[in-house]
């Protein structure tokens, strides 16, 4: 399977949720709604929802759109795996 981009991904969270996610795709990583890690070469974007019922319609659109998605907080947080990037812990 390849995994889509992380611009791909903001691109994606800021048409689906543009009021919740606004300033995604200019700010990246550093949107206050967004983290990361990198694990060797997987790399990972955890996206904080409001609350669980927001979390379950994001994570939906996302696999509609072929994202990767893994658990990571049920009631809140998504991990979606993406491309490798220098990301936090790259180089551990």
């Amino acid at each position: 399977m390849v995994l889509k981009s992380k611009k791909k991904l903001f691109e994606t969270l800021e048409r689906f949720r543009p009021t919740y996610f606004s300033g995604v795709v200019s700010k990246g990583l550093r949107h206050p709604k967004i983290s990361n890690e990198t694990y060797g070469q997987m790399s990972c974007i955890y996206i904080y929802c409001a609350d669980g019922e927001s979390a379950i319609i994001v994570k939906r659109e996302l696999r509609i759109s072929g994202f990767k998605i893994n658990e990571y907080d049920p009631e809140r947080a998504i991990e979606v795996h993406v491309s490798y990037f220098k990301g936090h812990h790259w180089d551990e």
